[in-house]
Formats: structure tokens, C-alpha cells, sequence
């Protein structure tokens, strides 16, 4: 049976100059065993995938309450689609996958229901106490909310997951609050070698088509040619999408 310094030096020679080996991960907060077969960000993406947080992604929307119907998406089909782009795109780019595919089962373990306007309505309201970003939300819940362990609070990722998921962004994230001090361990750098830009660009990617057969009821022959045409065009979303994404 492989052990994982074999595994770590097959993903060593077939990532790119610039990827992250898992072997060259700067580790995590609490200092653990290595795990006999597992690499480091194999056991991120699985705990990130057992913790409580990412089954309650299944009751957060996009658009609309899930009990609305059994075709719309919910935060936990989002996230599951995000990461299948994430590692095909991680793969073709020569990127560490398991880093790149647990970025993105995090990347909305923090947001609120009812998508971005959720998010807006919580800042406001939160506004007082240094209002509310959902990638900084996520950070907390991996670092200090999940209970699973004894001796150590969170699930411990390892330095370069936790860096991702604080980073992650769309054009619809906004810049984070300098003030969150656990966003202050990190200084912008050379992100790519990080492996999340992948995640960053799924999450956009997946959001489009989604929110749009959501909002225009996922039936077929429902959806204006206008609105189809202007999403080719832009590479985006329509306008008018803005406010319920």
C-alpha cells in the first residue's frame, strides 16, 4: 500500500512549477500527526465535507426558499457544482486539486440565506457591531465555530485552505474589512500558486446560469431570448439579476 510520502511525491511531479505541493504546506494552527495515507489538503476537504456547517448548506438558497419546489439550488448544490469546475479547472491549469476542491466546498460555508441581498440586508443590520462579510464568516466558522475535536477549537485547516477561503472573491464580494484580525494574517501575494483562483472563477460561473433558470422558473421555454442573448454577450449575468443574486 502507497504510503502518503509516496503519494506526496506522485502529485509532486505531476503539478506544475507553480503549484502548491502538499508536502510544502506551511501547516496548521495545532500541531497534529500526519495522517498515514492522506496528504494535507485531503483531510481538510474531508473535514470540510463532514463538519456541520456544510450540511446546513443545504437548507441556504440562491434566490428563493427551497421549499418553493424540488428544482431549485440550493447553497449545498451550488457548492457541490463549484467544486466540480474547481478541480477540472485546477487540472487543466496543473494546480494542486484537493487545495483547490477545498476551497470551494468552503467558500460559502459563511454566507446567508437568500444569496448576495441576504448578505447586504445582514451587513446593514450588523452595521453597528462592523457589519458582516460572508468570507470572513467562513474563515470563523472553520477556525472557531465547528466543534468536532478535544484539545483544539474548528476543524485546523492548513494554513494555505484557510488563506483561500478568507480570500475568496467575486466581483460581487466586496473588499474585506481590514479591521477582522484573523484576515490580517495574510498579506496579498502570488495567489495563483495558492490553487483558488479556480474556486473564485466556478463560483461566478456557476452563479449565472443557475440564478437565471431559477429566477426564470427552470421550466423550459420560459427563459426570454433577450435575456439569454444578453448573458452570452456580457459573460455574465443580466443586469436586472444584480439585486437577487
Amino acid at each position: 500500500m502507497p504510503s502518503r510520502a509516496e503519494f506526496e511525491a506522485r502529485e509532486a511531479a505531476a503539478l506544475a512549477p507553480y503549484a502548491m505541493r502538499s508536502r510544502d504546506s506551511r501547516g496548521r494552527r495545532h500541531a497534529e500527526p500526519e495522517h498515514a495515507l492522506r496528504m494535507a489538503f485531503q483531510r481538510d476537504r474531508d473535514r470540510i465535507i463532514h463538519s456541520s456547517a456544510f450540511r446546513r448548506l443545504e437548507y441556504k438558497t440562491q434566490v428563493f426558499v427551497n421549499h418553493e419546489g424540488n428544482y431549485y439550488r440550493t447553497r449545498l448544490t451550488h457548492t457541490m457544482e463549484a467544486a466540480q469546475v474547481t478541480r477540472t479547472l485546477a487540472r487543466i491549469l496543473g494546480l494542486n486539486e484537493d487545495l483547490a476542491e477545498a476551497v470551494a466546498l468552503a467558500h460559502d460555508l459563511g454566507h446567508t440565506p437568500f444569496g448576495h441581498a441576504g448578505e447586504r440586508t445582514l451587513d446593514r443590520l450588523m452595521a453597528p457591531h462592523g457589519g458582516f462579510d460572508h468570507n470572513s464568516q467562513s474563515l470563523r466558522i472553520v477556525d472557531v465555530l465547528e466543534e468536532r475535536y478535544p484539545t483544539f477549537r474548528g476543524l485546523n485547516l492548513s494554513w494555505e485552505v484557510r488563506e483561500g477561503i478568507v480570500k475568496h472573491s467575486t466581483r460581487y464580494d466586496r473588499r474585506l474589512r481590514p479591521h477582522v484580525d484573523a484576515v490580517n494574517e495574510w498579506k496579498y501575494g502570488d495567489i495563483v500558486r495558492m490553487g483558488f483562483i479556480p474556486s473564485a472563477v466556478s463560483d461566478g460561473r456557476g452563479q449565472s446560469p443557475a440564478g437565471l433558470l431559477e429566477r426564470r422558473g427552470h421550466r423550459p421555454g420560459r427563459i426570454r431570448v433577450r435575456v439569454m442573448v444578453e448573458l452570452a454577450i456580457t459573460g455574465g449575468r443580466p443586469k436586472e439579476m444584480d439585486d437577487d443574486i
